[in-house]
């Protein structure tokens, strides 16, 4: 059995309709046996695109044992072909993002040949695409190299989530410092009308203790005129 030389096993531009190979490349280290494997895994796809008859549509789905990997399928956007992509799998499996960017330059690459694809016949874009599809398993061989971007965009990731949790910490913070002012301002007039009262109060208290020396006044008064009446009288 030769050995892989890449983790894109196989590229292949199949009909819906009539499951037609329009245009396929197989990796040189592939065998026989995961030949039949991918292929019978695409035969699925293509079966599960033509039941399903939409636009866009795209799948993913494990080979055999016999292919430690899998397939991707993704229709194009009149739903009359599909474009796929095997890849090996192993103790690091292809990252889905990288297989599905891999697909979508693929089908770009067919988009641009702007051939009939209902009636085009099979094996009719083979030499256009021969190509495109070289280029396009070497460079996805090493999903690493291409998957520099998924690291970037985790560390974007990462930093727009620390953004957003020292945002929320702020206005956490801002909230917490409202909710002191606004405590501290209903404290104030608190305080304001508690010396207010107290001023009212003590304004009471002494006009009634006014009022009650002045009847303790009166009231001595009248009993000293009430006492000395009889010596007026006589």
């Amino acid at each position: 059995m030769a050995l892989a030389s890449g983790s894109v096993a196989f590229l292949v531009v199949a009909r819906i309709e009539d499951k037609a190979i329009l245009a396929e490349r197989l990796d040189k280290g592939t065998s026989e046996t995961e030949k039949k494997a991918i292929k019978a895994t695409l035969l699925a796809l293509l079966e599960r695109a033509s039941y399903l008859k939409y636009a866009g549509w795209k799948e993913q789905r494990q080979c055999s044992g016999a292919f430690d990997g899998s397939v991707y399928a993704l229709a194009d956007e009149h739903g009359d072909c599909i474009v796929g992509v095997g890849l090996r799998g192993g103790l690091y499996p292809y990252p889905p993002r990288v297989a599905w960017d891999l697909l979508k330059q693929f089908a770009d690459a067919v988009r641009q040949q702007e051939l009939d694809l209902g009636e085009a016949k099979p094996g009719a874009l083979s030499l256009p695409l021969k190509k495109d599809m070289h280029n396009i398993m070497r460079n996805y061989s090493e999903p690493g190299d291409q998957d520099s971007v998924t690291q970037v965009q985790q560390k974007v990731d990462g930093v727009k989530t620390l953004m957003h949790d020292n945002v929320r910490k702020i206005l956490e913070t801002h909230t917490t410092i409202d909710n002191l002012q606004d405590k501290s301002a209903d404290m104030n007039k608190a305080a304001v009308m508690f010396v207010q009262q107290s001023s009212s109060l003590k304004r009471q208290m002494q006009i009634r203790n006014l009022k009650v020396k002045a009847a303790m006044v009166i009231s001595v008064a009248a009993l000293g005129a009430y006492a000395l009446l009889p010596f007026f009288g006589s």
